[in-house]
């Protein structure tokens, strides 16, 4: 069965131990101190803040796609001008509409990369509080 190590969260194969092969931390809950529980608790914690400046970050890269969206779609309607009898005519050629095109790719790994860092950081959150919560101190 896959598992998830609490100390680096990454994913590993529980057959053999419970033994992250990836840290070398041993993900067996039955005989921690209350100190050993604390030092999870911690690691949980600091593992939520990296998280949370991830999470910012993609919301960062996010608002900035936005905003090269907004910019693209302006420079795409200037990229129609007025021919000599007064019609508006698109031109692929100008340099609106090149600059258009630079604004929507830019705007795309924006969004994109903004989106998949928002996710993944949402999801590493959600399962660093639940080890804080599911993992309770015994006395």
């Amino acid at each position: 069965m896959k598992r998830v190590c609490i100390s680096c969260g990454k994913q590993f194969d529980d057959h053999d131990s419970l033994v992250c092969p990836h840290c070398l931390y041993d993900n067996c809950l039955d005989n921690k101190t209350v100190k050993d529980v604390h030092l999870i608790h911690q690691n949980a914690h600091n593992h939520i803040t990296v998280e949370t400046d991830r999470k910012n970050s993609g919301l960062v890269f996010l608002v900035l796609g936005l905003i090269f969206l907004v910019i693209a779609v302006l420079f795409f309607f200037l990229s129609f001008k007025f021919n000599p009898i007064r019609e508006r005519v698109f031109q692929p050629t100008s340099i609106e509409f090149i600059c258009s095109m630079l604004c929507l790719a830019f705007s795309l790994f924006g969004i994109t990369f903004g989106l998949v860092k928002l996710i993944t950081a949402n999801i590493r959150i959600k399962f660093y509080r639940n080890v804080i919560q599911n993992i309770k101190i015994q006395h």
